[in-house]
């Protein structure tokens, strides 16, 4: 026989606290990668339920602005939820560094089940165990509002005690890494470059160092850009100036496509991923703008369809219409774009 699950009420200390760490993840610097676990200044500080509320398998909640109270929820509350998904290596790398703990237990669920389940009870996400159930709309990890409430969510996790906290070591700077200082001095010799970063700054972005994997990133809730270190210091270059076009892009045209997003704006996957496209190829061009002017190499197609509207012989929106043809294509990078965002569409909108 199952546990009866009971909610969390808003207000309460667990909550004022999930409250409190998921705004303090949000304005913290990833912590800096060293051969050693992080400190305890380095990570938020969570406290844990007492064991008997531990062995009780509460249900937290957040709920929405007129949310009305619930008591009790059914003992087969969780029956019908499937096994979940993992959260994403994108997800862990952010969460991780910052509660200091190992995520790779917790299960995301965020499909028709799951909405019902969060619409039973009345909330936008709540979390059992390492569980976390989000409501129809509610698990956007892309935006800032998404990333906000799955710190929220994450803190339960921790409070409930199901996840131990472990030493997570961080790499340390490897062969590979490029010199940040070399990145710089290239990229800064760029007038192009030079100018993205004074936009980029206004908007309160700023480099925020070297990450493990295959991709650079900018992250909307930190506000920082991550170069992924195993590039040469010109490719670093390169992909700093193309990370500077999409950080401004972030807080305008980004920002705005998520938000529709979220509110189920567009009719299917493939017009998200267009719109996603269309803004992604200013960066793309941007980068082939900067290695032209530098002398560097970058996608060798987009750089020859710069230098053609260079000349005059292709207007702009023959060239964007050209650079968007090849990143749907898979001609850049050797990755399709479009179905790319048209996947994440469906992992993050489509439940």
């Amino acid at each position: 026989m199952q546990p009866k699950f009971t909610l969390g009420v808003p207000g309460n200390a667990y909550e004022q606290e999930a409250d409190r760490v998921a705004e303090q993840v949000m304005r913290m610097p990833l912590p800096p990668a060293a051969p050693s676990s992080y400190s305890k200044g380095d990570t938020v500080d969570v406290r844990r339920k007492c064991p008997k509320c531990e062995a009780e398998a509460k249900v937290r909640r957040k709920l929405d602005a007129a949310g009305t109270e619930i008591s009790e929820a059914p003992d087969d509350f969780m029956q019908a939820l499937g096994h979940g998904q993992p959260l994403s290596s994108s997800e862990r790398r952010f969460f991780e560094p910052r509660f200091g703990y190992d995520f790779s237990g917790v299960r995301v669920h965020a499909d028709a089940q799951a909405a019902e389940a969060a619409r039973a009870v009345d909330a936008q996400a709540f979390t059992v165990g390492k569980d976390v159930v989000f409501g129809k709309w509610q698990y956007a990890p892309g935006t800032s509002r998404g990333q906000r409430l799955l710190a929220h969510e994450l803190t339960h996790v921790v409070q409930q005690g199901t996840i131990a906290r472990q030493t997570i070591v961080m790499r340390s700077p490897d062969k590979k890494a490029f010199d940040e200082k070399k990145m710089f001095e290239i990229a800064r010799k760029s007038k192009i470059v030079v100018d993205l970063e004074k936009k980029a700054k206004d908007l309160g972005f700023s480099y925020g160092g070297q990450v493990s994997g295959e991709h650079s990133y900018t992250s909307p809730s930190d506000k920082k850009i991550y170069i992924t270190k195993e590039l040469s210091n010109e490719k670093a270059a390169l992909h700093y100036a193309y990370e500077l076009q999409n950080a401004i892009n972030m807080s305008t045209k980004y920002s705005k496509i998520f938000e529709k997003a979220s509110k189920g704006g567009f009719k299917d996957a493939s017009e998200f991923a267009e719109a996603m496209l269309n803004v992604e190829v200013e960066a793309l061009i941007t980068q082939a703008e900067v290695s032209i002017e530098l002398g560097l190499e970058a996608s060798k197609a987009v750089a020859e369809l710069v230098k053609k509207y260079k000349k005059g012989e292709l207007k702009l929106d023959e060239l964007k219409k050209k650079v968007f043809e090849l990143a749907a294509g898979g001609i850049i990078d050797g990755m399709n774009a479009k179905k790319y965002y048209e996947k994440k569409y469906k992992e993050v909108y489509e439940k």
